[in-house]
């Protein structure tokens, strides 16, 4: 139980990081902004099953945010 409820942990720590590195490569986006936002693109980053998401992280290609997908999101 212990060992599962860790890796879940680590999983959201490793969702959120990826938001706040995807969102802070859009120029657009404010410091402020990636700190409300991060939070919820984590939990659909965590839970998405698409193969960029699931694929290991090294081959996984850069992912850009565009305005359409902060509007969706907000």
């Amino acid at each position: 139980m212990q060992r599962t409820r860790d890796y879940r942990i680590a999983q959201r720590k490793r969702a959120l990081a990826k938001a706040k590195r995807i969102l802070r490569q859009n120029s657009m986006i404010e410091s402020s902004d990636v700190e409300w936002l991060a939070p919820r693109m984590a939990d659909n980053l965590r839970n998405c099953s698409c193969h960029l998401c699931q694929a290991p992280e090294k081959a996984k290609p850069r992912l850009r945010v565009t305005a359409a997908d902060l509007l969706e999101a907000a």
